[in-house]
Order: C-alpha cells, then structure tokens, then sequence
C-alpha cells in the first residue's frame, strides 16, 4: 500500500483564503486520473493504494460531496473498485464505486453525499486531513480511467482572517 499526494502544490493549500466575511462556504472540485496516479507513483497501482486528492484545512467543515466517473477504465479484464472519503472515513462519500461504469457514484456506507448532511464533519482535530481516493479492490493491472470529486467545505476555523467589525 502507498499514499501519492496528487493534490496541486502550486495552488492547493491546507488554509482557506482571506475573505471579507465570516464562514466562507465553497466547492472544491479535482479530477482522479488513474493515468496521472499511475506517473506521480512510479510503480503498478495496488489495492489499498491512497491517493490525497483535495486538502481539508484544519477547521473546515463537510457540508456534502459527489463523485462522478467521467471517462470508463479500458483496462480490459480486471476488477477494481474506489473508496471516496478521509483518513478514519475512507468510504464516507463513495463506497466501492465501479470504474467500469459512467456517471454519478452510489453513495457512501455512511450515506453522506451532498448536497448537504445534517451537522457536517468538523475537521478540528489539530491537523489538516484530505479528501483521498483509495483503490479498494483491484485484481489486474488499472490504467486508466478518470473520476471527478467534488465537495463542499465551510471555513469555521481560527484561522479565518476573516473581517469580523462588521458582525
């Protein structure tokens, strides 16, 4: 098992950016490309392979998530499946999702998918976290394929710089 970060160094980062209000609320959006995990891990994928996807800054919240199989593995016959969550919750959004199939993916064993879950899931825990997608099963060699992941996050953390004069 390894874990690949194919979050975008250059512009991703673990603390939400500067606003003029309180609570800024947004969607994150980042394409899985089983072609690009395959270049930044260097070797076969395996099952149990986790790959960070979308940074979760310390003191966010998790308001909901999709996942969406845009472009369906040709890989020929193999078997694979996804796992779409975070460390501790690594089906919460999507749960053995096919890459074998097109479209929207079954919810999660927790069954929270967007647009919004009751309460959100604080992310408070002193550390940032990440959205991951993780190769839950595979028999065969995955080369392609490609999946969209989306979530909603709010910023209720500290570290909001956020202008509070006015509130």
């Amino acid at each position: 098992m390894a874990t690949v970060n194919l979050t975008n160094t250059a512009t991703d980062t673990m603390v939400f950016p500067a606003r003029d209000y309180v609570g800024p609320v947004g969607v994150i959006t980042r394409k899985f490309s089983v072609a690009e995990a395959l270049a930044q891990k260097g070797s076969a994928i395996a099952a149990s392979d986790v790959f960070n996807l979308i940074p979760l800054p310390h003191g966010s919240i998790f308001l909901g998530g999709s996942a969406f199989v845009e472009t369906v593995s040709t890989s020929g016959s193999l078997d694979a499946t996804l796992d779409i969550g975070w460390s501790g919750a690594a089906d919460f959004i999507v749960d053995g999702v096919s890459v074998f199939s097109s479209g929207f993916c079954a919810i999660g064993t927790n069954g929270h998918i967007g647009p919004f879950i009751t309460g959100g899931v604080r992310f408070d825990s002193g550390s940032a976290d990440y959205i991951d997608v993780k190769i839950a099963t595979l028999s065969g060699t995955l080369s392609d394929g490609v999946v969209r992941v989306s979530v909603v996050l709010a910023d209720v953390g500290a570290g909001n710089t956020a202008n509070t004069s006015n509130v």
